[in-house]
């Protein structure tokens, strides 16, 4: 066995980019809708739903389905007004949003690992807030990954979208 002093251990391990935790005001939803990690959560199912779709199907077929808008999933609630009842989508917007090979969690909120880094919202348990987390091989991993989660939550709150782009490299 090779004994390495630490210093060498620590810099042959791979460097990481990443925000701290940040927590962000929970958007209001009407009582009737579901929250926006419910939201969040139903909407990427549903991509990854399409993503496993298109990759399952013949090139004409899928072609056909790239260039089609799909309506996203609905909610099981006839009262419900959530934004995912009133979102379209493209296929080939899928797979900007969730390349192929990206991991879903859907656990404890969304969580979404890339080849190049993950992300991750959920619902904090200690206070009415969201908990949101980015990191990435490069800082410009880490902006693409906070890009794609800002897309994912436009349909539903612009302004957490915004904040989400706002979190800062730490």
């Amino acid at each position: 066995m090779i004994k390495k002093p630490l210093a060498d251990i620590i810099q042959s391990l791979p460097t990481i980019v990443s925000t701290a935790d940040h927590y962000l005001p929970m958007p209001q939803t009407a009582i009737t809708d579901c929250s926006l990690v419910e939201q969040l959560t139903r909407f990427c199912h549903y991509l990854q739903y399409l993503v496993d779709m298109s990759t399952h199907t013949d090139s004409s077929s899928n072609q056909q389905l790239k260039d089609t808008c799909l309506p996203a999933t609905t909610c099981k609630s006839s009262v419900c007004t959530c934004a995912t009842a009133k979102a379209q989508i493209a296929l080939k917007q899928t797979h900007e949003l969730l390349p192929m090979g990206t991991k879903l969690s859907c656990i404890d909120g969304v969580r979404l690992d890339f080849a190049h880094g993950f992300g991750v919202l959920r619902q904090s348990n200690t206070s009415n807030s969201l908990t949101a987390r980015f990191a990435g091989d490069s800082v410009d991993d880490l902006k693409d990954i906070q890009d794609t989660f800002a897309a994912l939550c436009r349909p539903f709150n612009a302004a957490l979208a915004e904040q989400i782009l706002a979190i800062p490299v730490e």
